[in-house]
């Protein structure tokens, strides 16, 4: 809870980090908690598969409606993973509405002429499309990954070249999430062997791009007590933060350039 609201987004990605945690170690005594955070998503759920992204507590205090793209992909990936953990029928009819909103409707209603670079979606989509792939999921998961190979910088300044266009030129976390997406896309679109190799090479410039930005000695050291920080990753080309997310979408990044180079 933040500023008197619950955040979709904030729910989704526990949901995801208990699954994560109980899947490496087996441990079971979240489950509860993972089913009410549960709960609150399918509550937030509208009959259209759509999602509210906030809920006030008080339902007086002054509200101003906003979207964050991200909410619903990671709500749908969390509901997708409800279903493989627990079963039953809720989650995975609320995960699929969900997905089926996003591929169909959510463009259009908000005026986008291309989908958008959405690795939660995607690794929703990816999840659904197992062990039988939707051919809608894999036509809009190829779609994404063919816009984000669009946005990636391929020439000019050396320290730019591999990140992805964002809002901020030279951004990690836009460069990582790009990266994600693609090793999440191939992981369901069966892509051509030439297609692989146009991702995988996309994925290389985005790790080098990262890498550059990684905290190490020889960059770090005007900073105070730069050993404190050694291995985390800068916001930025132009921005010297350090955020705790950035660095675990760079790690997820690594892992999927991993999984995809064995794929070759």
């Amino acid at each position: 809870m933040q500023d008197d609201e619950a955040r979709l987004g904030a729910a989704a990605t526990a949901v995801l980090a208990l699954d994560r945690h109980a899947s490496l170690t087996g441990a079971v005594f979240n489950d509860g908690d993972m089913k009410l955070l549960g709960k609150f998503l399918l509550t937030q759920q509208d009959d259209d598969g759509s999602f509210r992204h906030y809920y006030r507590w008080d339902p007086k205090a002054p509200y101003h409606y906003r979207l964050t793209h991200s909410f619903p992909g990671q709500a749908v990936w969390a509901l997708a993973m409800l279903d493989k953990r627990f079963g039953g029928k809720e989650w995975g009819a609320a995960a699929r509405k969900g997905a089926d909103y996003l591929i169909t409707k959510r463009d259009e209603e908000m005026h986008w002429a291309e989908p958008p670079s959405d690795p939660w979606l995607a690794a929703a989509l990816r999840e659904l499309s197992t062990p039988i792939a939707d051919a809608r999921y894999v036509a809009y998961g190829r779609r994404m990954a063919d816009q984000t190979l669009k946005r990636q910088k391929t020439t000019g300044a050396p320290d730019l070249v591999g990140s992805f266009e964002a809002d901020v030129e030279g951004s990690t976390a836009a460069t990582a999430l790009g990266a994600v997406l693609l090793g999440e896309a191939a992981g369901f679109t069966v892509p051509t062997p030439a297609m692989l190799a146009s991702e995988t090479a996309a994925m290389r410039r985005a790790v080098r791009f990262l890498r550059l930005n990684e905290i190490r000695p020889n960059n770090a050291f005007f900073l105070p007590n730069p050993e404190r920080g050694y291995g985390l990753v800068r916001s930025g080309t132009f921005d010297v933060d350090v955020r705790l997310d950035t660095t675990c979408y760079v790690i997820e990044a690594l892992l999927w350039m991993n999984r995809v180079e064995a794929m070759e």
